[in-house]
């Protein structure tokens, strides 16, 4: 009974190798808006043993040492494992917002993370969501390239990178790999 189910389970187990070994490439730079950046760290966000993305931080090429959350430039690319839909996106990024942010700055924040979280779009395995500040530019979300949305202020950029670079973010390791050796 027993070697049966190992059988059983066999090709399941089969088909969960390739998200655990998965490797991601990542450019060494990015630009936006004339503003050219360069990665600065790199991760793979797991959940237990499974791959549920991996990212990369870029920061301006002009202050690469600088506070990834202070009012400089900035992308984060997140390239998926597995699909998830636009509300799973909405709520978590809410919730671990709420972490980071003061009752009083979200509640100002309020109508712009709105029009961010109504671009948000299903994605599957191998989509990628970049995320990028240029102060005066503002924050723009892309799907796979394609410009979603760009939502206004430096306020802004700062509390929605905290759910990935702040003080209490989705996941420590996955940070501190995002920073680099800071």
């Amino acid at each position: 009974m027993r070697t049966r189910s190992v059988y059983l389970l066999f090709p399941l187990l089969l088909t969960l190798l390739p998200a655990v070994a998965h490797a991601v490439e990542f450019a060494e730079e990015a630009s936006e808006a004339g503003t050219r950046m360069v990665k600065v760290g790199e991760g793979t966000f797991k959940w237990t043993f499974f791959r549920i993305y991996d990212g990369a931080l870029y920061i301006d090429a002009r202050q690469p040492d600088a506070d990834p959350l202070s009012d400089v430039a900035r992308r984060l690319v997140l390239e998926y494992n597995r699909s998830f839909t636009a509300e799973q996106f909405r709520n978590s990024g809410n919730e671990i917002l709420e972490r980071n942010t003061d009752p009083e700055t979200l509640q100002g924040l309020r109508d712009r993370l709105e029009t961010l979280n109504a671009a948000y779009q299903p994605v599957g395995k191998g989509d990628r969501y970049a995320l990028t500040y240029v102060p005066g530019a503002g924050t723009s979300l892309r799907l796979n390239g394609e410009r979603l949305v760009t939502v206004p202020g430096a306020d802004f950029a700062r509390a929605y990178f905290s759910i990935w670079l702040g003080e209490d973010p989705a996941k420590e390791s996955f940070r501190d790999d995002l920073l680099g050796d800071r």
